[in-house]
């Protein structure tokens, strides 16, 4: 699978010159004829808001994280991941935005094939769109969080991460229930996950930790993750509870 850093509308163009009205949209990434799709997650996951121009925010229940425009404030950028090789020779893939309101669908699915002239839900008409490359691929490492609470998996649950700088790094972020990254681009340096363990006025207690599959010892709701300057695949966390 590829991953990006981080994008936004009008890549070669100033923040501004991206021509979305406000409001809520769906993205996808293709091949660049839009037949193949390449997105992976559902579609309401791949849901950002817009305002004033400019992303600034996600607005799905989706994992893909934000980053900061420094040279546009308060604008953001939408990692894209994850989304599989392109099939085109010259490797270039194809980014697509559309008002969810255009959808054409079911935003639960990760396709929802429509017929000539739309593709995957995505009308060109009502679509903006953009052609780019990965350079070097998803090089960097990637992290999966997994959560069990009295022996069942459990998705959606909320936890933070600190990265090396002492950044919060923007979500909302929720354990998964598969072996999949939901966090990509991490740079050397050392991470700070918290899990929340009070929801709905009860209270969990973490019961076991574990990283890469090694055991830690003294469970907390605080797990500490190093990511070597030579680290180039995915790390696992599980926090155990019970309540």
């Amino acid at each position: 699978m590829r991953c990006l850093p981080g994008w936004r509308p009008g890549i070669n163009a100033p923040q501004d010159a991206a021509g979305l009205p406000d409001g809520d949209y769906y993205f996808q990434v293709t091949d660049p004829s839009g037949k193949t799709l390449l997105s992976t997650d559902p579609v309401r996951n791949r849901q950002f808001h817009v305002s004033g121009g400019v992303i600034t925010g996600l607005s799905g229940a989706g994992s893909h994280n934000l980053g900061n425009d420094s040279d546009h404030p308060p604008a953001r950028t939408i990692q894209l991941c994850d989304f599989l090789d392109t099939p085109n020779p010259g490797g270039v893939y194809k980014a697509w935005v559309t008002p969810i309101g255009d959808f054409v669908g079911d935003p639960t699915k990760v396709d929802s094939p429509c017929g000539y002239g739309c593709f995957h839900g995505f009308i060109p008409a009502a679509s903006k769109t953009d052609n780019f490359k990965v350079k070097g691929g998803s090089a960097l490492p990637c992290l999966i969080v997994n959560k069990v609470i009295n022996g069942t998996w459990i998705g959606g649950w909320q936890y933070t991460i600190t990265d090396p700088i002492g950044t919060v790094i923007q979500g909302p972020l929720f354990t998964s229930l598969t072996k999949d990254c939901t966090v990509f681009n991490l740079v050397p340096g050392t991470y700070i996950l918290v899990e929340n363990l009070v929801v709905g006025g009860v209270t969990y207690h973490p019961t076991a930790n574990f990283v890469d599959g090694k055991f830690l010892s003294n469970p907390d709701d605080t797990i500490i993750l190093k990511i070597g300057s030579r680290d180039k695949g995915s790390h696992e966390v599980i926090f155990y509870n019970t309540n």
